[in-house]
């Protein structure tokens, strides 16, 4: 008797290998957006509230790109059109991109924390959310 080795992308295998490049994608993202937060605060004299949002912005459009083609491949046609895409994902990160900055600010703010120190903390509370998100309104199956 021979056991089935095949992982479909709906499985079980299939969600936690979708999740763990949703990840990389993230935690590139989040480098991305922390070097932006950090050279626009530190050397160009930007609020840090408004480097991050910044670093944000460039961060989601390399995190949708790589998303779109590498994570969500087998989605795609739950996604086909790139800009409406796009613009679902910016909708949809942008709720999870709020509770970032809150608690980013929140952090920095009212707690005491270095803003880096802040920034890397709410990544980490924002991105399961940010996961669950993205993966029903950018790339989950239409009704209908």
């Amino acid at each position: 008797m021979q056991i089935a080795t095949t992982y479909s992308a709906t499985g079980l295998y299939g969600k936690f290998n979708r999740y763990i490049k949703f990840a990389v994608v993230g935690g590139i993202g989040s480098i991305i957006n922390w070097a932006i937060l950090y050279a626009l605060t530190e050397y160009c004299g930007v609020w840090y509230v408004v480097s991050s949002i910044i670093g944000i912005l460039i961060a989601t459009l390399h995190n949708y790109l790589l998303n779109h083609y590498w994570a969500f491949r087998d989605e795609r046609q739950n996604n086909s059109n790139l800009l409406v895409g796009w613009i679902k994902y910016q909708l949809s990160t942008g709720v999870c991109s709020l509770l970032y900055l809150g608690i980013l600010t929140g952090l920095t703010e009212v707690v005491g924390l270095w803003y880096m120190i802040s920034a890397i903390v709410a990544v980490f509370i924002s991105s399961t959310l940010n996961f669950i998100v993205v993966r029903k309104l950018v790339w989950g199956k239409k009704n209908g």
